[in-house]
């Protein structure tokens, strides 16, 4: 690659195919600012992050980011795609993940913190690996 300079993004050259998942955490910015104390609003994003890495893990899964209240996701396994039990499994993950929300809502009711509503993107295609 030429006339790239060292602060430019460039492609690698090296692409996959898999499933990224993006769980976006609905409303955080409204729940999080009525808080008036920054360790409340740490307990409320860990609940996310731990809740949700747990059944990613078990799904076999990776969590690539945290984007501020958004989680970026893997499955390396769907990098196959003649087999569709894997990403059965993917989408598994997102339903499981929906249906802990009401365990995690509870435990958040009993801390006096607001409950937890996700948006689940799941897509599937190249994904092309980019140096900076």
């Amino acid at each position: 690659m030429k006339n790239f300079s060292s602060k430019q993004i460039r492609f690698s050259g090296d692409s996959i195919k898999t499933c990224i998942v993006f769980i976006d955490l609905v409303d955080s910015t409204k729940n999080t600012i009525a808080m008036d104390n920054l360790e409340y609003i740490r307990i409320y994003y860990s609940k996310f992050i731990n809740s949700v890495s747990k059944i990613v893990k078990s799904y076999s899964g990776k969590i690539i980011k945290s984007i501020g209240d958004c989680l970026l996701l893997h499955f390396p396994k769907t990098s196959d795609n003649k087999k569709e039990a894997v990403f059965r499994e993917a989408i598994e993950c997102g339903l499981k993940i929906l249906d802990v929300r009401q365990v995690v809502n509870q435990e958040l009711s009993k801390q006096q913190q607001p409950p937890f509503n996700y948006r689940i993107t799941i897509d599937f295609g190249i994904l092309d690996l980019a140096l900076s």
